[in-house]
């Protein structure tokens, strides 16, 4: 696969990382991986006889929560549409939503927190087209010898970041366990392979993990303590696009009408065999590994959104965690149409 590099165009972008807190790694874009010039597809052009449109993606192939985006380039959903999609993989979510109004990508993924945070802050520019699933995919994962929620008194969690949704919603759970976040330590490791690692080492004794990691912890003898889709539903991830981008040349219709056909495709319980052999592609993970995760996603448990809507209440329950945890301040409430990309432009949302 070609391995291309991207050009420092930031600079307007420094602004919104000060706001959030954060840094771009470096500051610079010179290192970012471009995964597939043009990743191939099959069915025909949106408009026949046209060159296909550049459409930069920002995601993390390995996350298994952007599974319809996955579909979308190999079912070839995203070339009918006319679309040539190239894949970005971020670092953060600030950063993908920089990459985002820096005009270097099309389409974001971001956790909903980094987002909102943008908008309260008064970033203008892009909105919300889609949201992958309607529930969180998160679980908490303690080493073998923890059992219960009772049992993480005195125990170090591992976290990515301090001010971080996957904290909040933990603490939540813990206190209706009757730990209070006084009891536990907070150790900031990194990312979920960082976690994981921790986790392996016994440096940490339980953390928040994503998919698939967390059925990889599991498989070494892990315990799941809570699963997060359990209690209140939630985005743990959100789809932007540049909004001026979005009306030109229907391009917010023609990308929610592929996602939508992803959506379609892996709710299709015909394609399970297909879609887990997607899944294993961009995860590099083995198929049984996986198998749990389409049961989780799809046929059981129904994480993943059947029309890739975005629930508006799900995210007004995130902004009230966010002020409620000082993230952004108390009383906040973000109105929708500060975020929503509109339907009449391919707006997915209910």
């Amino acid at each position: 696969m070609k391995i291309l590099r991207i050009a420092d165009r930031l600079a307007g972008a420094i602004l919104l990382a000060t706001l959030l807190g954060t840094t771009l790694l470096g500051t610079t874009l010179l290192g970012t991986t471009l995964l597939g010039a043009t990743l191939s597809g099959v069915g025909p052009l949106h408009a026949q006889g046209a060159s296909p449109e550049k459409l930069v993606i920002s995601y993390v192939p390995g996350n298994a929560i952007y599974w319809d985006i996955d579909v979308a380039i190999e079912k070839g959903y995203f070339k009918d549409e006319g679309f040539a999609p190239e894949v970005l993989i971020f670092q953060s979510s600030p950063q993908s939503i920089q990459l985002l109004i820096a005009g270097e990508v099309q389409l974001a993924g971001a956790q909903p927190e980094a987002l909102l945070a943008a908008v309260v802050h008064g970033s203008k520019g892009f909105a919300v087209i889609s949201s992958p699933a309607e529930r969180p995919d998160w679980f908490l994962v303690g080493r073998p010898e923890i059992k219960t929620l009772a049992d993480l008194k005195g125990k170090f969690f591992g976290t990515g970041g301090l001010q971080l949704g996957e904290n909040w919603w933990t603490f939540k759970a813990l206190a209706k366990a009757g730990v209070a976040q006084a009891d536990i330590s907070l150790l900031v490791v990194g990312t979920s392979a960082q976690k994981f690692a921790a986790l392996q080492r016994g440096s940490i004794a339980f953390t928040v993990l994503f998919q698939p990691t967390a059925q990889l912890a599991l498989a070494e003898g892990m315990n799941v303590l809570y699963r997060f889709s359990d209690g209140e539903a939630f985005p743990s991830i959100l789809y932007s696009v540049a909004a001026a981008w979005a009306q030109q040349g229907d391009h917010g219709r023609r990308l929610a009408r592929a996602l939508k056909h992803a959506h379609d495709w892996l709710y299709d319980q015909a394609n399970r065999a297909e879609a887990i052999a997607i899944l294993q592609k961009y995860t590099k993970r083995e198929p049984d590994l996986l198998a749990p995760i389409y049961d989780l996603y799809i046929a059981k448990d129904a994480l993943l959104s059947r029309d890739g809507a975005v629930v508006v209440s799900d995210v007004d329950r995130v902004t009230a965690q966010m002020a409620e945890n000082g993230a952004i301040p108390k009383g906040t409430i973000v109105s929708p149409d500060l975020y929503l990309l509109p339907k009449a432009l391919g707006g997915l949302s209910r």
